[in-house]
């Protein structure tokens, strides 16, 4: 499938926006993904714990929507 040559010049707003961004401030990925690692990088939990926490979860019945 052809573009056309006008398609691969177009930049949205948003993405000028995030152009100018990162011209305006390099180190904003590494900082980014700083901020991810401390909200998404969880450490493993221990065999133990993960035993101990499913054994105290509640059993679904079998029919939710009664």
């Amino acid at each position: 499938m052809k573009f056309s040559r006008q398609n691969s010049i177009y930049l949205s707003e948003l993405d000028q926006l995030f152009q100018d961004l990162k011209k305006e401030k390099p180190c904003l990925a590494e900082q980014q993904s700083k901020g991810m690692g401390l909200l998404w990088d969880k450490k493993p939990l221990n065999p133990e714990t993960r035993h101990r926490d499913n054994q105290s979860r509640l059993k679904q019945p079998a029919y939710v929507y009664r």
